[in-house]
């Protein structure tokens, strides 16, 4: 046996895999560890790192075990949520005539890479791609269709080939696409789970609400728990939270030492306010798991949906003195201390600018802003939100400013940050001139798709909320740099186009440029003053252009008037 020199200058005693052959294995049995692993080198060697994360991640998925062996190919962030081939679910990717370059090369070489052969696919239907050259859409197409057939023909389990493209439309915000792969595999037997549950997702979204609950009833068929709990979360954040729970409940039924799914059940329990019901689970919680640092903190949360909100600040304060400064629990802190009516207001602003200093200390400062100076062009307006749902607060007194713009003065862009959606959430995307599904990108991703878009006044709707369920700390960082990515310095109306407003209670940040808040939530005291403020204006409602009875931060108390506050 000839040995033969891997990508890192090491050598292997075995010879270079057939990835043609190793799809046909796959093809007779997909769950071999073995094989995919076989796969993982193979992309490595060839440098294709996207397809080496996903056969890494599929070969980890049969066999936990094989882990060692795939942290031992180095093959970069294979298990990020965000990096890889989940590019393919944003709705625009610069780097998509590349990526075609590339991976047409790999199928000429390779003709039975099915896993290309998607890729290439889904690259085909990508605008970028798609309107570069007057002919490229109907190229595009056919190419498409091309890739289409040939991935159809070499998958190794029936449906994966819609099933992955359902997914990337989804996550771009093509629900309408999505509903089209998806619907596809519905008599598909076995019965695709997954499928039916990203199905489910595309249905809500485009409002059709029985076909979503019969798809998601179809997923829930599944005996999979890890499937079970991830089924959960999406349900419950479309707030099926009975269903969440019967979910959970099956899971427990078929992993019943499971902490991650007890936690989960906890979790939804504490937040619908089955109070008993969450106690129980936090108790089996302390008998499978002594001392879990969330189940301590969900039992903090008691306090608090009790009315004790001093008992379930003390809680939170002491777990965040013990841990990370740029965690959730900054957050959960700041929140919670507007809720303790013994702490003066000064007490709480200064408390909020301590929490939020390490996390602005984090960020890099960009002071650049090409934005063209000119009153003939429309004024560019972004939103960064998650809640426009249902009975949200945020909804409520967003969405009729949303339906109220004038767009030949202004042109506004959403940044979705959320993962539910409704008929609220539909009416708000009709409200605006552009609507970004954020909520699969990274930090990154959103701070460059903000730039792209050339936002003149970019608006915080999220102030210290911690939404249901985010990654940790994805929301407190990308408050940070939502807040961070415009210079301070500009002069009303001279340089307008370099203004982030915080529209709900302030972060902390010093580098909010201006906040609309009650009077109790940031005092007018000679501190502030000190640290950056230069106006605080007290206006009447009318004036101030708001609504009487909103937003919530503004409108709850007595007060009759609300304060602008310009850094």
């Amino acid at each position: 046996m000839s040995n033969h020199q891997d990508p890192d200058g090491t050598l292997s005693d075995s010879p270079p895999a057939d990835a043609t052959k190793l799809w046909r294995q796959l093809r007779a049995s997909p769950r071999q560890a073995s094989v995919w692993l076989e796969l993982a080198r193979d992309y490595r060697r060839h440098a294709l790192p996207w397809q080496a994360g996903h056969a890494a991640r599929q070969a980890l998925r049969c066999d936990p075990a094989i882990r060692p062996q795939l942290d031992a190919l180095d093959l970069g962030p294979w298990q990020d949520p965000a990096a890889g081939d989940a590019q393919l679910g944003r709705p625009t990717l610069p780097q998509a005539s590349a990526l075609v370059e590339q991976f047409s090369a790999r199928t000429q070489a390779c003709p039975g890479d099915w896993l290309t052969w998607l890729y290439l696919a889904r690259l085909h239907e990508l605008p970028p791609l798609a309107t570069r050259e007057p002919t490229a859409p109907a190229a595009a197409s056919t190419a498409h269709a091309e890739a289409l057939a040939r991935a159809t023909a070499l998958e190794a389990i029936t449906g994966e080939t819609v099933h992955w493209l359902g997914v990337w439309r989804l996550n771009a915000g093509d629900a309408e696409g999505a509903v089209t792969a998806l619907a596809r595999l519905v008599d598909v037997r076995p019965l695709r789970h997954g499928s039916m549950m990203y199905l489910g997702e595309a249905l809500l979204r485009i409002g059709n609400v029985a076909a979503a609950e019969k798809a998601f009833s179809r997923a829930s068929l599944s005996a999979n728990p890890d499937f079970l709990l991830n089924l959960s979360a999406r349900v419950y954040a479309h707030n099926y939270w009975q269903e969440a729970i019967a979910v959970l409940n099956k899971a427990l039924a078929l992993r019943p030492q499971h902490v991650p799914t007890w936690l989960a059940l906890a979790r939804i329990q504490s937040e619908v306010y089955a109070l008993a019901d969450c106690r129980a689970s936090l108790d089996r919680l302390q008998a499978l798991a002594p001392a879990h640092p969330e189940a301590t903190l969900l039992a903090a949360g008691l306090h608090g949906r009790m009315g004790d909100a001093r008992a379930h600040l003390a809680a939170l304060q002491a777990a965040y003195a013990s841990g990370d400064p740029l965690s959730r629990l900054a957050s959960s802190v700041a929140m919670t201390a507007l809720y303790h009516d013994d702490l003066p207001p000064a007490d709480v602003a200064a408390l909020h600018r301590r929490l939020c200093a390490p996390i602005e200390a984090a960020v890099v400062e960009k002071t650049d802003f090409p934005n063209p100076r000119s009153t003939t062009r429309r004024l560019r307006i972004g939103y960064v939100t998650g809640d426009l749902h249902r009975q949200h607060p945020v909804n409520l007194f967003m969405l009729p400013v949303l339906q109220r713009h004038d767009h030949r003065r202004f042109e506004i862009a959403i940044y979705h940050t959320g993962h539910m959606h409704d008929a609220y959430t539909r009416q708000a995307r009709s409200s605006a001139d552009r609507w970004l599904e954020a909520a699969a990108l990274d930090d990154a991703a959103l701070q460059q798709a903000i730039l792209a878009d050339e936002v003149d006044i970019l608006v915080d709707l999220a102030g210290h909320r911690v939404a249901p369920p985010r990654t940790v700390c994805s929301a407190q960082r990308r408050d940070a740099w939502t807040l961070k990515d415009l210079p301070r310095d500009y002069d009303i109306p001279h340089r307008l186009p370099r203004i982030v407003v915080s529209a709900l209670r302030p972060a902390g940040f010093r580098c909010q440029h201006q906040h609309i808040v009650r009077q109790v939530i940031e005092p007018n005291d000679k501190r502030s003053r000190s640290e950056g403020r230069s106006s605080f204006r007290r206006f009447p409602r009318k004036i101030a252009g708001l609504p009487e009875h909103g937003p919530w931060s503004c409108s709850r108390g007595p007060e009759k008037h609300v304060i602008i506050i310009t850094r």
